[in-house]
């Protein structure tokens, strides 16, 4: 007979709509003998059976059943107020279409027990087949949105070549002696402060356990623009993909390896490769923004940032969300040696639909702009009808039509919202909960 783990009080949050296709991984994946884990659904008023499902093969999660679609910031507010009335330590959110094992949701909290600073923390995500890196998740950790991770990872690479050492990973060289190391350059927007601030001893992990990203095809580091945060929203349309089912061992050859994953089926541990030099990875790198679809906050966080910003209907929650974190004396942080599955369907980008791109330039692009509380609100409405304006003439001559060119009216018009939630982001609390 086995005996429960002692775990910290966790509360994952699911908000679901029609999502009855990906309820097998998400909530399946969950269940464990030993670890307790409370498992909120929050249904925004699904129409495909998604919360007849839930009772029936799932009856040990609470689920809360909104009868309309409140969009995935409002619904997670009702999750995380739930939790707070019930006591908790950490809300994990976790995307309908997404899966982590329970061994990795207690990885992320020790992470954050020696790393207290970080009010949000992200394991690497994945693509269903776990091994690609989610897209847009391989873009947030371009420099400057993530400080570090790319730089480390090039410099390990660097140095496995030199050696001309084949190993299965692909891992970044961190040492104790190096400055990274020693100290944490916090880049705090709402004081200006980007000076060195020395931090809690990090936990330096064997290249053979970590996540790495790099590109599939090349082996080298994956580039691209940044993300367009259009990932993380609860009335998806898109289905599983042809690989949901599929979790293959990592690759053994480092040029097509992207990465190592490290915790359950959504990242197995893997033995170390040749004997040779060991390089690492930090346990934690400072990140700006990065998708919503798996984050966990700790009840501090909570405490100071409160919930989701109601001015958000759909998408650009998660930008602002960070945004408040920071501006409020915390972090966000990705975890190179915990991995997870996001199992976005490959969608076309967002401007080659027409009343797409109108609805995401204003609810993606300006809101998240002008709510940015860590600059000043004549520079941030500013900059961000500046932004829409140009998006508009883009996406007029693109499409031919005169419609984009009500965004800036659109953005004009809500100005008095954004400026009421600029006040009230500000202030430090349970916000909106």
């Amino acid at each position: 007979m086995t005996s429960a783990i002692q775990t910290p009080r966790i509360f994952v949050i699911v908000v679901t709509y029609n999502g009855k296709l990906w309820l097998d991984k998400c909530l399946g994946t969950l269940r464990h003998p030993d670890i307790r884990l409370d498992v909120v659904i929050v249904d925004n008023g699904s129409t495909d059976g998604t919360p007849d499902v839930i009772r029936e093969r799932w009856p040990e999660v609470t689920l809360i059943e909104t009868g309309q679609n409140l969009g995935f910031g409002k619904a997670n507010n009702i999750g995380i107020r739930y939790a707070l009335d019930k006591g908790f330590d950490y809300v994990y959110l976790l995307n309908q279409d997404a899966w982590i094992e329970p061994e990795a949701i207690l990885r992320l909290t020790e992470l954050h027990r020696r790393n207290p600073r970080y009010g949000v923390l992200s394991p690497m995500q994945m693509q269903a087949d776990n091994v690609t890196p989610d897209a847009n998740f391989a873009r947030c950790c371009e420099a400057p949105n993530c400080t570090g991770y790319l730089a480390d990872m090039a410099a390990d690479r660097s140095a496995h070549d030199s050696r001309a050492i084949s190993t299965p990973s692909v891992a970044a060289q961190t040492n104790d002696s190096s400055p990274a190391s020693q100290t944490d350059r916090t880049n705090d927007s709402s004081t200006g402060n980007n000076t060195p601030v020395p931090v809690q001893q990090e936990t330096i992990i064997p290249a053979s356990d970590n996540c790495a990203v790099s590109d599939k095809r090349t082996g080298n580091i994956i580039g691209g623009t940044h993300p367009d945060r259009s990932d993380c929203e609860a009335n998806m349309t898109s289905t599983p993909s042809a690989t949901s089912n599929n979790y293959p061992d990592c690759p053994t050859n480092a040029t097509t390896a992207t990465l190592r994953p490290t915790t359950g089926t959504a990242g197995t541990n893997h033995p170390a490769g040749p004997t040779g030099p060991r390089h690492t990875l930090r346990s934690v790198y400072d990140i700006r923004h990065v998708m919503a679809a798996h984050w966990l906050i700790s009840a501090e966080a909570v405490s100071k940032v409160g919930g989701f910003a109601p001015i958000f209907s759909h998408y650009g929650e998660d930008y602002n969300y960070l945004d408040r974190l920071y501006y409020h004396g915390m972090k966000a942080g990705i975890c190179p040696h915990v991995c997870a599955v996001h199992d976005r369907a490959i969608r076309p980008p967002w401007s080659e639909d027409l009343n797409k791109a109108v609805f995401m330039a204003y609810n993606s692009v300006f809101l998240p702009a002008a709510c940015d509380i860590s600059v000043s609100a004549t520079r941030a409405i500013a900059r961000a009808l500046w932004t829409v304006a140009i998006l508009s003439c883009k996406y007029a001559a693109k499409h031919g039509s005169m419609k984009p060119l009500r965004l800036p009216f659109m953005a004009i018009a809500a100005i008095g919202k954004v400026m009421a939630t600029r006040r009230e982001t500000k202030i430090r609390g349970a916000l909106y909960l």
